[in-house]
């Protein structure tokens, strides 16, 4: 939508007025209920956009006087350090960790436990303090994410690599950080079928159920887990999900990028 209304501004594409007008609506109901909660910086970013993205299609004066305001408040100013200050503790909540996760694949198998040990501890504690009512807890919000999907991606890229013991060694760490997420089981189970371990892979599918997993098309139609195909367990977890409420919904991720959405904590 935003891209459309680009082209528009540039002349690229006709104007399309209810469009138009719908946006200007959503952007400033958005700036609107920023400024409710107190949250001048979201207040900001939305009047900006009023301000810039729909000139030469709006009347948008009063806007940018607006924005102009906003940005040079008392308020304002105290929410850049804030938000400042939010950055310095993300950064040292995760910089230990983000380490130990970039080498978790390249470790001795010897040594790869105790480092998993180490990432799920600071993993769990970022969890717990996500779920708090604590005025930071969003902050332990991003932490935790930042460090669960730079597991997945890097996990991702050891698999691409042909490091599949490496590859598990995230997968596994990202699906017990994150107990309610199916996802990050079906790739350790991509991966233990990569290192010839069957008999673990259909554990970590076993597992992805429990979790939540629905849809046995995101069984069946993997190319990665064909080597199961013919199992007998294998084709009890696919009938019992062709047999669940769920069994025909639509799947409930892809191995690209677009499934590293940020998990929820709580």
């Amino acid at each position: 939508e935003w891209m459309e209304l680009k082209a528009m501004q540039a002349g690229t594409e006709k104007p399309d007025r209810a469009f138009i007008h719908r946006l200007l609506q959503q952007t400033q109901a958005e700036a609107a209920e920023a400024e409710q909660r107190g949250d001048v910086m979201a207040q900001f970013y939305a009047v900006r956009s009023l301000a810039a993205d729909f000139k030469g299609l709006e009347d948008v004066d009063r806007f940018a006087k607006q924005a102009a305001a906003l940005k040079d408040s008392k308020a304002m100013k105290k929410a850049r350090h804030r938000e400042e200050q939010e950055i310095e503790k993300q950064e040292s909540l995760t910089s230990l960790a983000s380490g130990q996760i970039a080498q978790l694949g390249k470790v001795p198998p010897n040594v790869r436990s105790r480092v998993q040990q180490q990432i799920f501890s600071v993993l769990s504690d970022l969890r717990r303090e996500a779920r708090s009512k604590s005025k930071d807890h969003l902050v332990f919000v991003r932490a935790f994410n930042q460090l669960w999907i730079q597991g997945i991606e890097t996990g991702q890229n050891e698999f691409r690599n042909n490091n599949f013991p490496g590859a598990a060694a995230y997968f596994e760490s990202m699906a017990d950080a994150a107990p309610d997420q199916a996802w990050p089981l079906l790739l350790l189970a991509e991966a233990r079928v990569r290192e010839g371990d069957k008999k673990a892979a259909l554990k970590a599918l076993e597992e992805a159920v429990q979790r939540g997993l629905k849809n046995p098309k995101n069984l069946t139609e993997d190319p990665e887990l064909e080597p199961l195909a013919s199992d007998p367990a294998f084709q009890k977890i696919v009938r019992a999900l062709d047999q669940s409420p769920g069994g025909s919904a639509p799947p409930t991720g892809t191995r690209g990028p677009a499934s590293q959405k940020p998990v929820s904590p709580g």
